[in-house]
């Protein structure tokens, strides 16, 4: 993380701002499972997504993605795949940004459909 955030310092102008919104914070975390798809001309997508912590003590969560591809006249075919995704506490967001030498502040939005969420607000 602090690698991403050195280069978003390269890119930000003296002043400039720099927002950070992530999905969720340590603090604001919790389980969730997603669903959707399309259908195109000929062909349709389905997924399932299956989000969770198993360590509360790392700095991650499993995200679990299925996706069912089907184009007309073949059959359906099933693609698994397993992400480890960042999860910081607010504290760690807030050390990275002033450690990436900006000067940093949390704020909160109602988001919705999420309610209240963190939102990160640094300056160079």
């Amino acid at each position: 993380m602090s690698y991403a955030l050195r280069h978003l310092i390269i890119d930000a102008t003296l002043g400039g701002a720099i927002l950070i919104a992530p999905d969720c914070t340590q603090e604001t975390f919790k389980p969730t499972t997603g669903h959707g798809g399309e259908d195109g001309s000929g062909r349709s997508a389905r997924y399932l997504e299956w989000a969770y912590d198993e360590d509360l003590q790392d700095e991650q969560i499993t995200v679990e993605m299925i996706y069912i591809l089907k184009e007309q006249g073949k059959p359906a075919q099933i693609h698994h795949e397993t992400w480890q995704e960042g999860l910081f506490s607010e504290a760690t967001w807030l050390t990275l940004l002033k450690q990436a030498g900006l000067s940093a502040e949390k704020q909160t939005v109602n988001h919705t459909g999420v309610g209240e969420t963190p939102i990160f607000l640094a300056r160079k």
